[in-house]
């Protein structure tokens, strides 16, 4: 339970995040005036507003903030579990709001309404967005209250990585497939499951690895 308070803590201090709601609005504007809509993108696009998002309370940290927080009753790493669960929450927001995209652009655009759904697809691009997250906050861990510069390229650099890589994939894709991209069959929703169930284990031991970074500093 003190974990939640941490990322509740971690909530109330991102003020801004409601900024993350222009990236679906962009995704709704993309593919309504698309003839040939593709879905994949549409997501990808708002999973990489949820990883730059995921580690805002990492690059928002300062010791003396910290230093009071400590003294709020709770274990060495707790922390950093609030930090860990803020970025994982923030990335599946971030798919659910893609989502959300897809659907309003299909009551307005028939060719988004006529395109399969890429669900295993998106499900793998959903892991690979929660192990960039895992990766970005692990090194934000190491190298926490170090240069500002260094801790703004490693909240960066992932995330357009991400972006551009999804990016080709799709394009790719979206290339071998038919006009209407029928992506779904392409890659079947178990293997989509599957990848994202191994993201999420990978994700855990990250976590547990920063955990004991912290422990190991005390900080």
């Amino acid at each position: 339970m003190r974990v939640l308070k941490f990322l509740k803590i971690d909530c109330l201090k991102m003020k801004s995040l409601w900024i993350a709601l222009f990236f679906p609005l962009l995704s709704i504007f993309i593919l309504i005036t698309s003839d040939e809509p593709n879905l994949l993108f549409a997501a990808g696009y708002c999973m990489f507003a949820g990883i730059i998002y995921s580690t805002f309370p990492f690059t928002g940290e300062n010791p003396q903030e910290n230093g009071f927080l400590m003294m709020l009753p709770s274990k060495p790493g707790e922390d950093i579990l609030g930090h860990f669960l803020f970025g994982f929450t923030a990335v599946t927001v971030s798919l659910f709001l893609g989502l959300f995209s897809i659907f309003v652009s299909g009551l307005i655009n028939s060719n988004v309404k006529n395109t399969p759904l890429p669900t295993g697809f998106i499900l793998a691009l959903y892991g690979a967005a929660v192990i960039f997250v895992g990766l970005e906050e692990l090194l934000l861990t190491v190298f926490r209250y170090e240069s500002i510069r260094a801790v703004q390229l490693i909240r960066i650099v992932p995330a357009f990585v991400y972006f551009f890589a999804a990016n080709a994939v799709t394009d790719r894709l979206q290339a071998q497939q038919t006009p209407s991209f029928a992506g779904a069959g392409t890659l079947p929703v178990s293997v989509g499951a599957g990848f994202f169930a191994a993201a999420l284990v990978v994700y855990i031991i990250l976590t547990m690895i920063a955990v004991r970074i912290v422990l190991k500093r005390d900080f």
